[in-house]
């Protein structure tokens, strides 16, 4: 499994905007994202339930990217391999 992230212009047009996957060694890792989005999400993690989570959390981190990218410009999706 792995998380697509999607740019959408103001035609409605999606572009791939990078990937988040798990690596070798259980972590998520990125590729592609843009530094700013990658950077604040190494750093400051993700803030879900009343807990921060952080690409060492592994699976249960890349389970709630979709749900914090889910807006109409920048979204994350769950692909299932």
């Amino acid at each position: 499994m792995h998380i697509q992230f999607y740019k959408v212009d103001n035609n409605g047009d999606t572009q791939q905007a990078g990937i988040a996957f798990i690596g070798n060694d259980g972590e998520v890792g990125f590729s592609g994202l843009p530094k700013t989005t990658e950077f604040e999400l190494k750093e400051y993690g993700i803030l879900i339930d009343g807990d921060v989570l952080y690409p060492k959390d592994g699976e249960k981190f890349l389970k709630v990217l979709p749900i914090q990218y889910s807006g109409s410009r920048f979204r994350a999706e769950l692909i299932k391999d």
